[in-house]
Parts: C-alpha cells; sequence; structure tokens
C-alpha cells in the first residue's frame, strides 16, 4: 500500500514538474514569436497539452490516478454540470461587473487581442481549442486531479480547496482572481470532481466556461447592461445558495469538513 502511494506521489510530481517546465519553454517560445500576451499563453497551454498527452500514453496507470473516467459518464450528470456551468458564469460575470463598477479593479477581454488572427474557420477552429479544451485540461488536471487530491490525503478536504481555489484563482491575474474566487467558480470545480471522482466533469465545466468567455457573442448572460446583469443575478441566486447550503450543510459529513 505504501508503495502504491508513494508512486501516486512520484507521478504527482512529475505532472507537475511537466507544467513548470513547458509552460517556460512555451513563454519563452511564445515570446520570441509574437508580443501579444494571449498568443504566448496559447502557445504555452497547447505545449504543455501535448506534452501532458504524451505522457498519459506511455505512462501506465496515471489516467486511473487522476481518475479520467470516459466510460463512467453519465448524460444526465453531464446537463446538470453544464446548467450550473451558466450559473456560475452569471455569478463570475456579476462579480466581474460589480468590482469593476464600484472599485478601480480593471478587468480585461482577450477578445480583442485575437481577433486578427479569428478570421478563418481553421484560425477559429484552432483558437477555441487552444484557449478553451487545452487550458480546461491542463488546469483540471493540475488543480483537482494532482493537487487536490493529494492535499486532501494530508490536510483533509477543506484545507485542499482552500488552497487550490486561492493558487487557481489568481493565476489569472489579481483582478480576475478576485472575481474569479468571489463567484464561487472553482468551489464549485473541486466539489464536483470530490463527489463524482471523475476529473472529466470539471473540465466539461471549465472548458464549456472558457468558450462563453472567449466567444461572449454566442454568450446571452454577458452583460451588456447593469439591468440586465442585476436580472441573471438574481435568477441565478437561489441556484448558487441551494448548491452552497447542499455542500457546507447537507453534505458536510461527506467532504470531511
Amino acid at each position: 500500500m505504501e508503495q502504491i502511494i508513494e508512486q501516486k506521489k512520484a507521478s504527482s510530481i512529475i505532472i507537475l514538474l511537466l507544467l513548470i517546465v513547458f509552460s517556460f519553454i512555451g513563454v519563452v517560445i511564445g515570446s520570441m514569436i509574437t508580443d501579444n500576451d494571449d498568443l504566448i499563453a496559447i502557445i504555452a497551454y497547447t505545449g504543455v497539452f501535448l506534452v501532458l498527452l504524451c505522457y498519459f500514453r506511455f505512462k501506465k496507470g496515471i489516467l486511473q490516478d487522476i481518475n479520467f473516467r470516459v466510460r463512467e459518464l453519465e448524460l444526465k450528470k453531464i446537463f446538470k454540470v453544464l446548467f450550473y456551468c451558466i450559473i456560475y458564469s452569471i455569478s463570475c460575470n456579476f462579480m466581474v461587473w460589480l468590482l469593476s463598477t464600484y472599485t478601480n479593479l480593471k478587468f480585461y477581454g482577450i477578445n480583442e487581442n485575437i481577433e486578427p488572427y479569428n478570421k478563418s474557420y481553421l484560425g477559429w477552429l484552432i483558437l477555441s481549442a487552444s484557449m478553451t479544451i487545452f487550458p480546461a485540461v491542463v488546469e483540471e488536471i493540475v488543480f483537482r486531479g494532482v493537487l487536490l487530491k493529494n492535499i486532501t490525503f494530508k490536510y483533509g478536504f477543506k484545507v485542499a480547496v482552500l488552497i487550490t481555489c486561492i493558487i487557481f484563482s489568481f493565476i489569472h491575474g489579481f483582478s480576475n482572481g478576485i472575481g474569479l474566487f468571489l463567484s464561487g467558480f472553482p468551489l464549485y470545480l473541486a466539489y464536483i470532481y470530490y463527489k463524482e471522482k471523475n476529473i472529466l466533469y470539471p473540465i466539461i465545466f471549465h472548458g464549456v466556461y472558457n468558450f462563453m468567455c472567449i466567444f461572449p457573442k454566442i454568450n446571452y448572460i454577458s452583460g451588456d447592461s447593469p439591468n440586465k446583469m442585476i436580472f441573471m443575478f438574481i435568477f441565478a441566486l437561489p441556484f448558487i445558495l441551494r448548491k452552497l447550503y447542499q455542500i457546507f450543510i447537507l453534505e458536510k459529513n461527506s467532504f470531511k469538513f
């Protein structure tokens, strides 16, 4: 048993090292090609995604360690995840609007920076994958599949959620990090992973959320007026409160708080 635990810890360390090393390499290469920060991030995420893909292909048992279970996906649960993706998108958009309106925090979207590269169907397809799927896969594997799981094993679920939520939020920048953290977005990602024991559910949630953020023209819930933003948040609030009540009250014992 101890040998199995040590092997899993070793795999986790390797994944983290791959993330750090190839993120750095991707940033360096991207900086040599362009000065567009968003394109540099795309290059870095794409590189890390491909490296992890190769690692998972040749390292037996690693997908089981992070609970990558395609055959156990359930359609009903996928729809539930998609529904709460919309709810938490509303929550996050509301927080961003609130903070940008009543504080000095500055938020920015990436649409303007990538618009010149998004003119063709091929460009749209490449950008869609590299800015929605790749980051979702990489971040969920690292934060939920590796960090959350290992910190929970040593310090408990409550500490693990707090640490991973803080780190996850603020790697997206200070202002955006505050919006993400206050919206409960990383909390729900941790919740569905710990509850379902399948990394694919948070990956789906995260990927769809990224898609909605990056392409707001198809995202009706992106607030373009205060009245609309407040109305959408009032609609979402009962679902958010219900989920918080479920996590912290009804299922408190299940998650070892």
